[in-house]
């Protein structure tokens, strides 16, 4: 039974493909930008760029980011998990101060154990966080809608999961290997049931 969910941040929990967008127009040259980055098209955002380069480029949110949303059925999952005395943790690359004041404004951040901001390789933010020290492996799932976030998290040995709503196209989430392919934040639920 899982008693541990850690969740990604972008593209899983927070819709951030605007804001994402908008910093995307300010690293990448306009011309090569407007051809690429068009909404339908920023789900490809990670097979056109490796991991490794996403995470160096300056994708660091402020509080004036206000196109920064959760995902509908974000707070019903959150608040479900809750009520089943589920752990829920965050992870991100992000600031934990802004996933703070995007959870403080949907009256959720107290329904939330463990934020880890800043997390450039999940693997070794997971192995420190105490409700995985403290837990048997396959009672913590970690979701994600990145196929590196994914194979970073499996050497845990605990579940994994695709968010195939995210940013990644869920062939390239199938290469992970993940214990379960989500369709929508929704279908979480059929974890518990």
């Amino acid at each position: 039974m899982i008693k541990v969910v850690l969740f990604d941040w972008s593209g899983t929990l927070c819709d951030d493909y605007s804001a994402v967008h908008q910093k995307i127009n300010k690293v990448i040259p306009p011309h090569l930008a407007k051809n690429i980055f068009f909404h339908p098209l920023i789900k490809h955002l990670r097979s056109l760029f490796p991991i490794a380069i996403m995470r160096l480029l300056p994708f660091k949110y402020s509080p004036s980011d206000t196109k920064m949303k959760l995902f509908p059925h974000t707070k019903e999952v959150i608040v479900f998990l809750k009520q089943r005395g589920v752990v829920v943790g965050i992870i991100s690359t992000q600031s934990p101060k802004i996933i703070t004041d995007i959870l403080r404004k949907e009256k959720l951040y107290s329904s939330i154990n463990v934020i880890k901001g800043y997390a450039l390789y999940k693997y070794n933010v997971i192995k420190q966080l105490e409700c995985y020290r403290n837990s048997k492996k396959h009672d913590i799932a970690y979701i994600s809608d990145i196929r590196e976030d994914l194979e970073e998290a499996k050497p845990l040995g605990i579940k994994v999961y695709a968010a195939s709503w995210g940013y990644d196209t869920k062939e390239n989430l199938q290469k992970a290997l993940p214990d379960g392919i989500f369709s929508s934040i929704i279908s979480l639920k059929s974890l518990f049931k």
